[in-house]
């Protein structure tokens, strides 16, 4: 079964490089998510590009906004946190936790631990 990997900071550098692994390591749906769906869409689109698929897809997502981490979360087996957001990290893995995703962040550290 095809998982469905939501990249939240997805269109940044560290964002972008998880991407590209997953693209030649998984045969995973990727979903770029950001606060600007241009922006998501352009690499998305670059990605596709680079390795002839069609499976990464860019998505507006706010991470201020609750409403929109569970809309973005739904439909999605792991979340992967590639921003630093540290004063949204409470509220991005409580989402995580509602939603019955997996869930990592590749930049928590103890400003993020600790706000």
């Amino acid at each position: 079964m095809t998982k469905n990997i939501l990249i939240i900071g997805g269109y940044g550098n560290a964002g972008s490089c998880i991407a590209m692994l997953l693209m030649q390591e998984t045969d995973a749906r990727i979903f770029l998510g950001g606060r600007s769906l241009e922006k998501a869409k352009y690499v998305a689109e670059g990605l596709n590009r680079l390795e002839n698929i069609q499976r990464v897809e860019g998505v507006r997502l706010n991470v201020e906004d609750p409403q929109s981490l569970k809309e973005a979360f739904s439909g999605m087996d792991i979340v992967v946190v590639a921003s630093n957001t540290p004063e949204y990290a409470r509220q991005i893995a409580v989402a995580a936790l509602e939603a019955k995703v997996d869930y990592i962040d590749i930049q928590y550290s103890d400003r993020k631990l600790h706000s």
